[in-house]
């Protein structure tokens, strides 16, 4: 019985070895976009924002509130050949806002912190592309503005890995997009009029 249990215990520490070794692929810890408080995918990986690639988050600069919007995230790096990345969205006071939803369960997946509430979208093992050269093809996703009217900034971190034993080589990339509510709130005939004088 002792030595089942010897068994059972080694091979759990054979698969968090093997999970580090190839940077995380099945599940990624959250924490890691870049946004205030957090650190960076550079964390494990080598190389933040120093070398000749980019990572760019794509998504409407303003919306309505409620509304659902689409948000693309594209890492590129010529000569890697194995992508990640991770984004949450935070209002001004860096607290979480809106809901992220799954668009594609294939390539992504979707994470919240216990401790703060943050969400965060991040690359599936499926996800990650290995072996496509140079630029992935990209992950997309939505998410749904809240009812009020706080601005949003999505702020992500990527990854772009040589698809070696370990993480030496590997580029890590940060960015950030801002975007505010419009004022169409208020679909009433006042709210109407309150707009044409403002």
């Amino acid at each position: 019985m002792v030595r089942g249990k010897m068994i059972v215990v080694v091979s759990a520490m054979l698969f968090l070895v093997a999970s580090v070794a190839q940077g995380y692929t099945p599940g990624v810890p959250t924490g890691l976009t870049g946004a205030p408080g957090e650190g960076t995918c550079a964390n494990c990986h080598d190389n933040l924002n120093t070398g000749s690639g980019s990572v760019v988050v794509s998504a409407p600069t303003d919306y309505s509130a409620g509304e659902t919007i689409e948000v693309f995230v594209q890492v590129s790096h010529n000569g890697q050949k194995k992508w990640g990345f991770e984004i949450t969205a935070l209002d001004d006071s860096d607290q979480p806002v809106g809901e992220f939803t799954i668009t594609d369960a294939a390539r992504t997946q979707l994470d919240v912190d216990g401790d703060n509430g943050r969400q965060y979208v991040m690359h599936t093992e499926a996800g990650t592309d290995e072996d496509v050269l140079d630029e992935n093809p990209g992950w997309t996703f939505d998410w749904t503005a809240p009812a009020g009217r706080p601005d949003v900034t999505f702020y992500v971190c990527a990854v772009a890995a040589n698809n070696g034993q370990g993480t030496n080589g590997d580029f890590c990339y940060t960015a950030s997009l801002s975007s505010t509510v419009t004022a169409i709130e208020d679909a009433s005939s006042w709210g109407r009029i309150k707009r044409l004088y403002q």
